[in-house]
Order: structure tokens, then sequence, then C-alpha cells
């Protein structure tokens, strides 16, 4: 036989058995995936509720609700989410499973020892600089809205109201990240990827029924984390011994390597924060008006909640990637990582190509009054659009261990993206800051993909995407003839537009031979 022959031929056994080595969680990863999908749905809720806000309240009021929130998202990359993924990814190792999908030794008493010692020590830590935050933005708020935020009234008093929720929020988090190291991930999707939207709506228009003001909607928010807290307490009970639990967070040491790795995984994700808040931040701190800053970070919140569709893989994804990364199956994470990317664009693109023909439409919602330049839409699509191609590459990143490579991106992005708005807010306003926005994210995305093959030899590999870039490739052929699509005819003409490219979008990944429609097409 030809030794050209068997080197295919072994390259071919080679690749199976990954495709095969990866599918050996695919009922874990389906059911996650299932499950997170319904989070989606409560992430693509998130701009419901600055609507609703705005609707009620008026603009001025959510320009500071927004600013608030957003500082309250980076506050919580810094002391909390870090620590969520450093319990999910400690947690994961050692728990494995064997191809017969039966607990392993690991699973003894011994290793729930541990479990529990590493969840104690992130609800310690969380716990303490969360209580720390509060009688900090007591005295630090009103500094801040006398300098940098003076033109947004109620500022101080917000964030002072927004950091009393933090230890509730801040337990939750790791309560529920400790429940998905046990691929147990519908505590989270349920409370924290859908219930908190779906509560924050229903305070908002509570607060909006009683005729209270901003004050009355925070302190809705806050009733809604006090809840999902006491809820998450007992979903970690139900999977873990209650008082077994208890006794670890009173007294277990701090396993190796927890610290260090949820550390540096905060700075990393509060510099990611500061990477997709900054652009609104910025716009408030520079002078502009709080509605401005509303129109902006309700564009910016839906165009960011399509970024939110990698949560409905991302949850299920991280133990699974950290046990082969443990068990040195590198090719089994090239092959997962393709097929769940090109499930993520699949979800992403056709949403993506929806916003980009009705974006006028969707800002004047906000209030009908709005007869802005609404390119800056256009320019926040580009986030979505690198997380449907190529936008699980970071999380890989992290979940193999190189926590370090992806603060050192956050940091050099947060000081590029920073140079970027102050030197294009002053001259292009809405739409500068949504382009320095989408250039560091196209930087990052570029970054992340080097580091993930270099450190780990893993891939995106084409033959898994090609399907889903092909069809957005063509999906926007029609537009070099018909030319900016928002500003085409009525709304209806609209949306006959929008509904036409994604059909071209499906027809065209079917034709290449995506394999998720083609099955669904020869079913039907």
């Amino acid at each position: 036989m030809p030794r050209t022959r068997v080197t295919e031929e072994a390259a071919i056994d080679a690749q199976r058995g990954a495709l095969a080595t990866s599918r050996r969680y695919d009922t874990d990863l389906k059911r996650g995936a299932w499950l997170s999908t319904l989070g989606f749905v409560g992430k693509v809720v998130q701009p419901v509720v600055f609507l609703g806000v705005t609707w009620v309240f008026g603009p001025s009021t959510t320009g500071v609700f927004l600013l608030v929130t957003f500082l309250a998202d980076m506050f919580r990359g810094a002391v909390v989410d870090g620590y969520a993924d450093a319990v999910t990814v400690v947690g994961s190792w050692g728990m494995g499973q064997d191809d017969d999908g039966a607990a392993d030794s690991e699973r003894g008493e011994a290793g729930l020892a541990r479990f529990r010692a590493t969840t104690a020590a992130a609800i310690r830590a969380t716990g303490l600089a969360s209580l720390v935050s509060i009688p900090f933005a007591f005295f630090v708020a009103p500094w801040l809205g006398r300098t940098l935020f003076a033109a947004h009234e109620g500022f101080a008093d917000a964030l002072w109201l927004t950091a009393l929720g933090m230890p509730f929020i801040a337990f939750a988090t790791i309560a529920l990240a400790a429940t998905r190291a046990l691929l147990q991930i519908h505590y989270q999707v349920v409370l924290l990827s859908f219930g908190r939207p779906i509560g924050m709506v229903v305070s908002a228009v509570a607060a909006g029924a009683m005729g209270a003001g901003l004050s009355g909607l925070l302190i809705g928010v806050l009733v809604v984390d006090a809840l999902i807290a006491v809820a998450a307490a007992a979903a970690l009970a139900h999977e873990i011994d209650g008082m077994k639990m208890v006794a670890a967070i009173l007294r277990a040491p701090t396993p190796g390597r927890l610290h260090s790795l949820a550390i540096t995984q905060s700075v990393n994700l509060t510099l990611n924060r500061y990477l997709t808040r900054i652009d609104a931040l910025m716009l408030g701190a520079m002078g502009l008006s709080s509605s401005a800053v509303a129109f902006y970070g309700t564009g910016a919140l839906i165009t960011g909640s399509l970024r939110e569709a990698k949560l409905v893989f991302t949850g299920a994804l991280a133990p699974i990637v950290a046990r082969h990364h443990g068990a040195g199956e590198v090719d089994a994470i090239s092959a997962l990582l393709g097929r769940i990317n090109r499930w993520t664009g699949t979800i992403i693109l056709p949403l993506v190509l929806g916003i980009l023909v009705l974006r006028t439409d969707l800002v004047r919602l906000i209030d009908s009054s709005y007869m802005g330049d609404t390119r800056f839409i256009v320019a926040l699509l580009i986030p979505p659009y690198l997380v449907a191609s190529t936008g699980l590459a970071g999380n890989c990143v992290f979940y193999t261990g190189h926590g370090r490579w992806n603060l050192a991106n956050s940091i050099a992005v947060a000081a590029l993206n920073t140079a970027a708005n102050l030197l294009l807010i002053p001259r292009y306003g809405l739409l500068g800051a949504a382009v320095a926005t989408g250039f560091a994210s196209c930087v990052v995305a570029l970054a992340e993909l080097v580091e993930l093959r270099a450190l780990e030899r893993i891939v995106i590999p084409w033959r898994d995407i090609r399907f889903t870039q092909f069809g957005f490739g063509a999906a926007l052929v029609p537009l070099v003839f018909l030319g900016d699509p928002a500003n085409i005819g009525t709304l209806a003409t609209r949306i006959v537009i929008g509904v036409g490219l994604v059909a071209i979008f499906f027809a065209v990944a079917a034709t290449f031979g995506h394999p998720e429609l083609r099955v669904r097409r020869a079913r039907e």
C-alpha cells in the first residue's frame, strides 16, 4: 500500500477517533445546550427590561439605570464571576466519567470533600468582597456623581442601592457554578440566565404601577436578587449535603490553584466587561445626555444579547472541555469546538441579519422621537459576528488552564479600546464609540485563535463552520444592490427583506451540507 494512502487513512482514523471521543459527553452537552437555550431566551429578554424602564420612566432614568448596571457588571467580573469560572473548572477536574458513563473513584467522599472545599473558599472570598463593596459604594458614589457623572441626576443613590444586592448575587453565582461543575446546569439556567431577567421585568412593571422612581426600581431588583440567592442555596443543598457545605464554608481549607486561577480570570473578566461597557460609560462621562446613553446602551444590549447565544453552549462546555483536557484529549476538544461553533453560528448569524435590517425600528422602540443615525448598531454587530465564528476560542483558552493569556489579551485590548474611544467619541459620537468596540473585538478574537493553536494545538476546523460562513456571505450579496436596508420602504417591506435574507442564509448553508439542516430537510 502506498505510503501516502496509509497516511491519509491514518488521518481519517484519527479524526474519527477524536470525534468519537468528543461525543463521550454528548448526552450532557446536548442536555445542557437545550437547557441553556432557555437561558438565552432570558438574556434576549434583558433589553426588554431597559425598554420597559424607558417606556415607564423615560430615557433619562434609563440612562442612569444603564450606567449603574454596567458598573455593577464590571464589579461582578472583578470579584465574583472569575471565582465562578474557577469553581466550575477546578471542580470538574477529577470528576470525570469512564467510557461506560459510570462515576469513578474521584466521585467518592474524598472527591466531594475537595469539591465542597473549592466551593466554600469561593463563597468566602466573593462574599467578603461583596460586603466590603457596600460601604465603599456609599462613600465613593457621591464623588463619582459630582465628577464623572454630574449630568446624570440620581446616579449616586442608584449606585449605592445596586451595591446592596451584590452579596446576594455573588452567593447565587458561586452556588450555581458549583452545580454546573456537577453537570447540573438547569439550576443556573432557570435562576440566573432566565429567572433574573424575567424578575427584573416584573419588578420594573411593579415599580411603575406603584409610581416609584429609580430608587423603587432598584429596590425591586434587590428583592429579585435576594430571592435568587435563597433558591440557589436550596439547589446547592439538594446536590451536596447542605450541612457539610455549611461546615466547609466555616472551616474547610482552600484547595490549591483556586485563588490563582480565579484572580487571573477575575481581572480578565473585568477587562472584558470594561471592553464591552466602556463605550457607554465614556459617552456618559464625556458629557452626552442620559437620553443619548439610553439609546446607545439599549442598542448595545440588543446586539450584545446575540453574543449571549454562546451561553447556550458554554455552560455545558466548560466542565466537558476541562475533563477532556485533563485526559490529554486535544483532538477531541477541536472536534467539539468545531461542532459547537457551527451551532452557535446557526443561531446568531440569522439574528444579525434581522437586526441589520430592522435596527432603526428597534431603536425607535425606545423612543419614537429618535431620528438620529443608527449606523452605530451596524458596528455593534461586529462582536456578535465574531462570537458566531470564533467566539468560543477564548473560553477554551481559559478552560485549558491558560487564564493568564486571556488576561494579557484583555489588558492590551482594554488599553486599545480606551484610546480608540477617546479619539473617536468627540468626533463621531455614538458611531465612534461603536467602531472602537468593534475594532477592539476583532483584535482580541484574532489573538485568541492564535493562542489556542499555539498553546494547545486546538483549532476550529473550517469544515465545521464553512456552512454558516457561506450562508452569511450569500445573504449579504443582495444588499450590494439594495443599499442600506434600514432605509428602504415601510416596516412591512423591511420585514420582508429581513425574512428573505434569513431564508438565503439557511438555503445556502443547507446546500453546502450543513449537517443539522440537511438532516431536518431529509426528515421533511
